[in-house]
């Protein structure tokens, strides 16, 4: 096609071209900055130089900061919640379910290993800042999924709540600076309690005490 629309100006905010790589840029730019500094923290203006991106840009893909800020976290927290899923979906025992999240945890881990820091912050940010209210449905989506890893077995008060704290656990200890192999080694270790028992590893090493 050679024939030009000469003097057909373009809506302002829309880029003309890589209008895709200059959403994914935003996503990127807004993950790193909103994990550091939080939403109140993050400066609209450093996100932007770090896209390399324009206002309109921004405007245009998300209406404003709190638009990115909801993207962004939105897009992180279905990861976590697709891939913990995921694990469990063919398990039948909860033996099973649990040491399959903590597979998916090495996991998320290999991949972002700030990324229980970075939950944590969409946490505080959604109970400080009413306009980041449409989050408070992946809050809800949370506890359904370890309410499902508990719901076939004898009810016990705070199961559900207890292997969801070791399991978010290998998620968060040492932040980046546990190696991932560290954390591989961890979640095996978890994985033979959650099969055997604690009572299982007895004897099965040198005695701490003499």
């Amino acid at each position: 096609m050679t024939a030009k629309s000469g003097g057909t100006k373009r809506g302002s905010g829309r880029p003309p071209t890589g209008t895709t790589s200059v959403r994914d840029a935003l996503l990127r730019s807004g993950a790193t900055h909103f994990s550091q500094y939080g939403y109140a923290g993050a400066s609209t203006r450093s996100i932007l130089a770090d896209a390399e991106a324009t206002a309109p840009a921004l405007y245009h893909h998300f209406g404003n900061k709190t638009g990115l800020y909801i993207a962004v976290a939105a897009t992180g927290q279905e990861h976590v919640l697709d891939t913990l899923t995921s694990a469990i979906a063919d398990k039948v025992t909860i033996a099973d379910r649990v040491a399959a999240l903590l597979e998916a945890a090495t996991q998320l881990r290999r991949e972002h290993p700030n990324i229980a820091k970075y939950l944590n912050v969409i946490q505080q940010d959604v109970a400080r800042h009413p306009d980041l209210d449409e989050l408070l449905i992946y809050q809800t989506r949370f506890d359904s999924l370890w309410q499902h890893v508990t719901d076939d077995v004898a009810p016990i008060p705070g199961l559900a709540l207890g292997l969801r704290a070791v399991v978010e656990g290998l998620l968060a200890v040492g932040g980046a600076h546990v190696q991932p192999d560290e954390i591989t080694s961890a979640a095996e270790a978890l994985q033979q309690i959650t099969h055997g028992g604690l009572e299982a590893l007895q004897g099965s090493g040198p005695s701490a005490i003499e």
